[in-house]
């Protein structure tokens, strides 16, 4: 087997699902109830090792969020792995077996090997806006699943008893989405952070409310410090795929990173490159080149992601003069930071 790093003391690994999670620090290892009484148990077991402790876990939605919370309040500094990374890890190091109380210590050989980006919770406002955010992506999904059953009946017998049975359903999701996009909308008229940031992006050409309460929900824009970090984050930038004489892959963007927001650009891409002269300026110059047509909305997607990020960063509104970062990684020009009286549409 591969040389791995080291088990330390200092750095804890924990395995979580939904009935428990495993953690792992140093030779000990120990399993606890995914409960309040569990993670109490946890935090004492930490307790004695004094002083502050790397706890590494792997990102698995809900699940981790009470634990990770609990850590966080106790002082320990935490890391949220990605489990691609985690799996990458785990086939680099041949291990041949895969449980749970090993995955701890994976995680935990992870983070003692790597320079990590530690994790914060985020504010109760911005969890319930990417919760709203989510539950409206679901129930979108839901519903196109459904029309598209209704047209597929329509080849069939049985149409009109396809529609009878879905009607009601189709009316509940309807004003499910109806409820949550007015709750969007209130969000964005308050006098918060979150609703300055919503009301920044909407005066973008082709960025309405649901694009930008997708953005303001999972783009950790104080975080990405460069362009090319954002277009990173979000896999849309260039994969290259080539080597020696024989291997010449065609590029493409990524598929890591939030794919949902890849989709939450795409039709304002598209809109913008008729609403927006700068942007519609850029397409002609893409496709008097040459370029495919996804190609053009793929960089155009790029452009309005980065300018999304300038307008979050520099907190100012868009005008038709401002100009989104290009692409040599340097971060967006310094601005006064206005007031919400600045922030009419330009």
């Amino acid at each position: 087997m591969a040389s791995t790093a080291p088990m330390t003391d200092s750095v804890v690994g924990i395995d979580i699902s939904a009935r428990w999670f495993d953690a792992a620090r140093g030779t000990e290892l120990r399993r606890f109830p995914n409960t309040d009484t569990g993670i109490s148990a946890c935090l004492r077991w930490l307790a004695p090792a004094g002083g502050t402790l790397r706890v590494g876990l792997e990102a698995t939605g809900t699940y981790s969020l009470p634990l990770a919370t609990a850590l966080y309040a106790a002082g320990h500094t935490e890391f949220v792995c990605n489990p691609l990374c985690l799996a990458r890890y785990r086939q680099a190091t041949l291990a041949r077996t895969k449980t749970d109380k090993l995955d701890a210590r994976c995680i935990a050989r992870f983070c003692a090997a790597h320079a990590l980006h530690p994790w914060a919770p985020a504010s109760a406002a911005h969890q319930r806006l990417h919760v709203l955010v989510a539950t409206r992506q679901t129930l979108v999904e839901q519903a196109h699943r459904l029309r598209n059953r209704q047209h597929a009946a329509g080849y069939t017998p049985c149409a009109d008893l396809v529609r009878e049975l879905q009607a009601p359903v189709l009316a509940a999701l309807a004003a499910q989405l109806a409820r949550i996009e007015q709750e969007l909308a209130r969000i964005a008229e308050e006098d918060t952070p979150i609703g300055t940031d919503l009301r920044l992006l909407t005066t973008i050409p082709g960025i309405g409310l649901t694009t930008a309460t997708a953005l303001v929900a999972s783009l950790p824009a104080a975080r990405l410090a460069t362009p090319k970090h954002v277009a990173a984050h979000v896999a849309l930038c260039p994969r290259e795929k080539s080597s020696g004489v024989s291997v010449r892959g065609r590029s493409a963007i990524g598929s890591f990173g939030p794919a949902h927001l890849r989709r939450a650009l795409y039709l304002p891409a598209v809109v913008a490159m008729r609403a927006n002269p700068r942007l519609r300026a850029f397409a002609e110059r893409l496709r008097a080149k040459g370029k495919p047509a996804k190609v053009v909305i793929v960089a155009v997607m790029r452009k309005l992601l980065l300018l999304a990020w300038t307008l979050l960063r520099t907190r100012r509104p868009f005008a038709a003069s401002d100009r989104t970062p290009d692409a040599t990684g340097g971060p967006a020009p310094t601005r006064p930071a206005l007031t919400t009286t600045h922030l009419a549409p330009t």
